[in-house]
Order: structure tokens, then C-alpha cells, then sequence
């Protein structure tokens, strides 16, 4: 049964002979599974989705969506809501190409956000639209009729911290890049994450939307105890398209 906001978490085990992969390349990577939930005979409801079949060796892109991959604007209230709810999803230019370039290597994606799980075919659908790698989405749980509405616009460090923390604490071989911006607290949760799991993560990008500066009190602290040269803050994606391919082979 799931609770009542229609989530519910469960080990499944299934055979790989019973698996019947749905993409994939020659090098089994990227490979995605279908699969959907059985209802009652009376329920006419289609509920399916997607896994990730994932190797526990390689690279993984863990990627913020708002102000990284989407324009939010979430240091403006206002902004935020109408980019939310009002008007149509936008890139930020670039990020789509970046991210292919990446995907062509053989990255994994995981798409990490707290924005609410009910905007999460919105979400996917704007991915798509906009030609970024499919990837698996996490995202905050949310209800609107109980005290989790409260967490709607609150810190995000908790539920990031938690959600990335979980997907390197599930591979801890795979090398990771952390993908975010400077308009929120990106910066600050990549750092610890860096110094809590060291030798997993390969780089840290950071969209600067606030004009930081690498030897600013904010970016220094965030890097305490960690390599600078993991480090990099960009404001084109073009920018750092060199560095990506000499550093990510």
C-alpha cells in the first residue's frame, strides 16, 4: 500500500534474464527498463514509468534543475512563481548541448530538485523538450493537506543533502560531477558532500548567477577541504566546454 500521498518504497528484486531493456547502446549503458504498477481489474488506470539499469562503475552527472538546466530565477519570489506555474519552462542556453557531451561519454544523469514531485511530468516533459539526457529525478516529497506544504519554499540543504547522499552512498564506485548554481545553496551542500564522500567526486560546476568570485569568503568556504581544481564557475556552458572534455574522459 502506499501512504497517502501515493508513494511508497520497496526493495524489488528481479532476475536480468527477465529483463527486457528498452534502450541502450552496444556497451549496455544508458539502459532503461519499463515497467508499470498492476491495479485492481476495476481500477482503468495506466500508471508506468522507467528504471535505470545502472552499472556500479562510471561517471555520474548529478544535476540541479532550477537557474542550472532551467531558468527560474529563484532569488526573485515572484520570478519564481510565474517561471513555476505560469509561464512556459526555458533552458538556460547551452546546458542541453553541455550535458549531451557528457552523455556521449557514457554520463548517467540524476536530476535532483526540491521542487515538488507533482511537477515532475512537467519536468520531464521540458527535459525532453529541450534535448537534455534522460536521467532519474528526485525530487521532494510534498502534500498539500498535511505539515510537508510547510517544507514547500523552505532550505533545500536537508532534502539535497539526503538525495545525493543516497545515490553515492548506492554506488560508492562510480565518479560523480555536481552540477548547480551559486543562487541558492549549491555551492555550500557540493562542499560538504565533497568532503563527506571523498574520492567520488570527480567536479563540481557551478552556474554563477550571483557573480562570485572564486577567491570570494563565500566560494572559499565552500571549498574548505577539498581539491580547488575540482572547482569550476561558469556563466556561458561554453566556457567550460574544453575543460569538460579534457577533464571528463
Amino acid at each position: 500500500m502506499s501512504g497517502p500521498d501515493g508513494h511508497f518504497q520497496a526493495a524489488v528484486e528481479v532476475a536480468a534474464t527477465d529483463l527486457k531493456p528498452v534502450s541502450g547502446d552496444a556497451a549496455g549503458a544508458r539502459r532503461w527498463v519499463s515497467f508499470r504498477a498492476v491495479t485492481r481489474p476495476d481500477d482503468p488506470r495506466v500508471l508506468a514509468g522507467r528504471v535505470r539499469l545502472l552499472e556500479p562503475n562510471g561517471l555520474s552527472v548529478v544535476s540541479d534543475i532550477d537557474d542550472t538546466i532551467k531558468i527560474s530565477q529563484v532569488r526573485d519570489r515572484k520570478a519564481l512563481v510565474a517561471n513555476t506555474f505560469l509561464r512556459p519552462f526555458r533552458p538556460v542556453p547551452g546546458m542541453a548541448d553541455l550535458y549531451r557531451r557528457l552523455a556521449e561519454r557514457g554520463a548517467a544523469f540524476h536530476y535532483v530538485s526540491a521542487s515538488p514531485w507533482q511537477l515532475y511530468p512537467a519536468l520531464r516533459e521540458f527535459c525532453d523538450e529541450a534535448g537534455f539526457p534522460e536521467g532519474t529525478f528526485h525530487l521532494k516529497r510534498v502534500r498539500l493537506t498535511d505539515s510537508t506544504a510547510l517544507t514547500l519554499f523552505g532550505s533545500q540543504e536537508a532534502f539535497k543533502m539526503a538525495a545525493i547522499g543516497r545515490v553515492l552512498a548506492d554506488f560508492p564506485e562510480r565518479r560523480f560531477v555536481l552540477v548547480g548554481d551559486t543562487g541558492e545553496q549549491d555551492p555550500e551542500i557540493f562542499g560538504r558532500l565533497a568532503r563527506q564522500y571523498r574520492g567520488q567526486i570527480e567536479a563540481i560546476l557551478l552556474r554563477n548567477v550571483t557573480a562570485e568570485l572564486p577567491e570570494g569568503d563565500r566560494m572559499k568556504s565552500a571549498r574548505e577541504g577539498t581539491a580547488e581544481s575540482k572547482w569550476v564557475l561558469f556563466r556561458e556552458p561554453a566556457e567550460i566546454r574544453d575543460w569538460v572534455d579534457r577533464r571528463l574522459n
